[in-house]
């Protein structure tokens, strides 16, 4: 069977992304679970991921998936650029 999904934003919570998969008719979506464009980034709140978890599993939708960062370049020569890439 084949998926149809939208890359959705996280923008006001993690919990809204399924909210917004589901308005589109999508069967799965993906996601930046931080900021695709910089290297800082603050951890996911425990509740924030136990919500996201109860929505989802009540959606249907699957398999979600988590767009990596833009940064990492594990062909990079700097040492601290590799590092922070891997």
């Amino acid at each position: 069977m084949v998926r149809v999904g939208v890359h959705v934003s996280i923008a006001k919570s993690l919990d809204t992304a399924i909210d917004k998969a589901l308005e589109e008719n999508c069967d799965t979506f993906q996601i930046f679970t931080r900021n695709p464009r910089g290297w800082k980034f603050s951890p996911l709140e425990p509740e924030e991921l136990g919500t996201f978890k109860d929505k989802l599993g009540k959606s249907g939708l699957s398999p979600v998936v988590d767009h990596m960062p833009y940064l990492p370049n594990l062909a990079c020569p700097d040492d601290e650029l590799y590092g922070k890439s891997t």
